[in-house]
């Protein structure tokens, strides 16, 4: 005698119906979140009444493809294979890993709704912020002019005093070192439009790479911030320079279709820097002062 033992049959299709739904709901959700946060970062930048660089706008991803097609990085990729001896494609991996450490993705609502409230929560909190402005309406710069702030480096808060100073002028764009390389600041500044740089790294091709970056978000008219030294004042006083960055920055003024120009300054020792580096490359294009904006140097397109 046989014995038959039949079993319901599984119906899956009840569950894929609730996946399915739990799926619509969240991207829903993260769809209306990010509209509701678009909406939320307007409103906060248009209440700053700064002014931001429609480059700093510009998606990793683009600033990504323009510099892989940069032909000084793939000479500089060749160089790098023949005396290191690796592949091309090795190389340009590393290139690939250096322009992923190097460049921002600046992001609005991180920068005007959290990064000036805390900003402004901290310094006020530990210090009495006073700050002064020179200048006035006759005397402000032509809205294609390429703005550098030199400052003197006194303090690992300088990176918030001056974004929080500017706040309603302009978002700055500045360095950062290696120190800043750790979660959750490196997310942070680099959502605040900062870069990281290797202060010690020699390699020539990372060099290039960076090099190349600095002038592609200068040519495009991107506001930076330069500390002269290099790093912080032992003393408070503004030290000796160095010209690394400068250099890079100095390098669109061989394009022949850009001027430089030295803004007069209260400060003696930020006018005579600007002075120097005006002096700089005087002999590869015009010189041009112009009174404005104080410790500022301009490029600016003829």
């Amino acid at each position: 005698m046989s014995c038959i033992i039949l079993e319901p049959r599984r119906h899956y299709g009840g569950v894929v119906v609730i996946w399915l739904g739990i799926a619509v709901v969240l991207l829903a959700g993260a769809a209306i979140f990010r509209i509701r946060a678009g909406r939320m970062a307007l409103r906060a930048f248009h209440r700053s009444h700064a002014r931001i660089d429609r480059y700093k706008l510009t998606r990793k991803a683009i600033v990504r493809e323009t510099l892989l097609a940069d032909a000084q990085i793939a000479a500089a990729v060749s160089e790098h294979a023949a005396e290191s001896g690796t592949a091309e494609e090795a190389a340009w991996r590393r290139v690939e890993t250096y322009i992923d450490e190097i460049v921002p993705f600046f992001n609005i609502l991180t920068y005007y709704r959290f990064g000036l409230v805390v900003s402004r929560a901290l310094l006020n909190l530990f210090y009495k912020v006073s700050a002064e402005y020179a200048g006035s309406r006759e005397t402000e710069l032509p809205r294609d002019s390429i703005v550098v702030y030199l400052m003197n480096h006194r303090s690992n808060a300088d990176y918030v005093l001056v974004g929080y100073v500017l706040s309603g002028r302009v978002a700055i764009s500045y360095a950062v070192g290696e120190w800043a390389r750790v979660f959750p600041l490196e997310y942070i500044f680099k959502s605040f439009g900062a870069y990281f740089i290797r202060r010690k790294y020699r390699e020539k091709l990372y060099h290039t790479v960076l090099e190349r970056y600095v002038q592609l978000i200068t040519r495009n008219g991107v506001t930076q911030g330069i500390f002269l030294e290099g790093g912080l004042s032992r003393d408070g006083r503004l030290g000796r320079a160095k010209i690394g960055l400068l250099d890079y920055l100095l390098g669109v003024a061989r394009d022949p279709a850009l001027r430089i120009g030295c803004i007069s300054s209260q400060s003696p020792s930020t006018t005579t820097a600007c002075s120097r580096i005006a002096r700089c490359c005087a002999s590869s294009m015009r010189v041009k002062g112009a009174g404005a904006h104080p410790g500022t140097c301009k490029w600016e397109r003829s």
